[in-house]
């Protein structure tokens, strides 16, 4: 593997007249460097939290966040400030030259009692640009764990990004409670020619998410160009997921991932600090240095691209996705006997040493029930890109495997009925008529149940944050 690539893609500024300093980079194919802009000045408009006319109540609170930002973004743009206190907040719209300043002491919490995200950036058509959303250096907090969020309230984000331009979202720590969906999703929300409406020209920065779903985590970058993530943290799931498997983008073929820097990614308990997963999207350059794990299935896994059978058919005339250039540095691994979630497609990759070490346990709630110890510190299955460059590993305690793992490592024995029997049968039609739990018109609603196609164009819609079509 030898990159060739010379991309040499650079941040633009964010041009602002507001009192914060906004920070962006300038990338290139091997770094980035730091381009400050001072606005410490008076912002021109400011609202803050809690004065005359934005007292805030609880359940009504995401409503004021809402009439200030609006009301900043109506007289050309400034600041929201939100002093310390606890705020319920749901679905509230970021506006375009508004910054959300919160200061020390403050936590959010899911309102309204449903699913969904604490805030939008460019959602379902509204495109915006030159927005923030930023903590103190002590970082606020967001907490999916209290009473707001019941077995029923399961899909929660703090950020919701489409098509907005120019963005900081910094310093915040999310204590999940394993629900589905990554704390930050950067989506699709469709295209105009050639030109992706998704996220560009930001930064992500000194976020943690912790009790994180092990098939999510903190980050998950669906399409985007000019990025940086830098200093993520995700306990259990995926620090930064860049996996781009939302079927409109797929089947358009405009989007994906271009002149990405992830620059200090971090995995504790859980399946990967980085992981990439083209699918059928053909990306750009992404750059990634200093990723370390601490009791993971991995740091690193660089997943093998594929068409889906199930989600896309000969008439959409796809191919499994590459990279343009990716190029990964100092990377840390530490093995851990755990056991650590681990999950059924993992179990091939694991060496018969480690077989006797793979379990199960039960009532594993929606997530996989199968455990087991680390794998390797990175696993390289993609065998298209050819422009792939991983360099200075450091895998400690790995005993089985060498440090980079590829097809030629997978066990060529039968691996399948490793851990044993489920303990939790599927969910399906045979075996809940078997318990006598079948609802005909629970089920088949509106006496039909949605085709294959129609249910996975509205779980990866709804993963990316889209608008879903109805089945009909």
């Amino acid at each position: 593997m030898k990159l060739t690539s010379n991309s040499t893609g650079t941040f633009g500024i964010l041009v602002a007249t507001l009192a914060s300093v906004i920070t962006l980079a300038s990338c290139t194919s091997s770094s980035a460097t730091e381009t400050t802009i001072d606005t410490t000045s008076t912002a021109l408009n400011t609202v803050t939290i809690g004065q005359k006319g934005y007292e805030t109540s609880g359940q009504k609170d995401g409503q004021i966040f809402q009439r200030a930002i609006d009301v900043v973004n109506q007289k050309g743009g400034g600041q929201v400030i939100v002093p310390a206190g606890q705020y319920q907040i749901f679905n509230v719209d970021l506006k375009s030259g508004v910054h959300v300043m919160f200061e020390p002491g403050v936590t959010l919490v899911p309102g309204n009692g449903r699913g969904a995200n604490l805030f939008n950036c460019g959602n379902s058509g509204s495109a915006v640009s030159d927005v923030a959303l930023v903590g103190p250096a002590e970082r606020f907090t967001v907490d999916f764990t209290g009473d707001n969020v019941t077995p029923e309230v399961t899909k929660l984000r703090v950020i919701g990004v489409g098509d907005c331009d120019g963005f900081r979202f910094e310093n915040f720590n999310v204590i999940d409670n394993y629900t589905v969906f990554s704390s930050l999703i950067f989506g699709w929300d469709g295209h105009s020619g050639e030109r992706a409406k998704h996220g560009r020209n930001g930064n992500v920065e000194n976020i943690t998410a912790t009790n994180a779903h092990y098939g999510y985590g903190a980050i998950q970058a669906h399409s985007g160009e000019n990025i940086i993530f830098r200093n993520i943290k995700s306990v259990g799931g995926v620090a930064v997921r860049l996996e781009t498997g939302l079927i409109p983008m797929n089947k358009a073929q405009v989007g994906g991932l271009n002149d990405i820097l992830v620059e200090g990614a971090y995995s504790q308990s859980g399946q990967a600090a980085l992981m990439f997963q083209p699918h059928t999207m053909q990306h750009g350059s992404i750059v990634a240095q200093n990723i370390v794990s601490d009791g993971s299935e991995y740091a690193v896994s660089i997943a093998a691209p594929f068409v889906s059978r199930t989600r896309y058919t000969s008439e959409d005339n796809l191919k499994p996705g590459k990279y343009d250039s990716l190029i990964i540095d100092n990377v840390k691994s530490t093995y851990t006997d755990g056991p650590i979630i681990t999950r059924y497609t993992h179990l091939k990759y694991y060496p018969e040493a480690l077989h006797p070490m793979i379990t199960r346990v039960a009532g594993a709630i929606s997530q996989p029930e199968l455990r087991g110890p680390s794998i390797a510190a990175v696993s390289m299955q993609d065998t298209l890109s050819q422009n792939i460059s991983i360099t200075n590993v450091e895998a400690i305690g790995f005993k089985h495997h060498p440090d980079v793992i590829s097809k030629d490592d997978i066990f060529a024995g039968n691996w399948k009925k490793l851990g044993g029997p489920r303990l939790s049968p599927k969910k399906n039609k045979k075996t809940m008529k078997k318990k006598g739990k079948w609802n005909k018109d629970k089920w088949n609603k509106n006496k039909r149940h949605p085709t294959s196609d129609e249910f996975k164009t509205k779980r990866a819609c709804t993963e990316a944050n889209l608008p879903c079509p109805p089945h009909r």
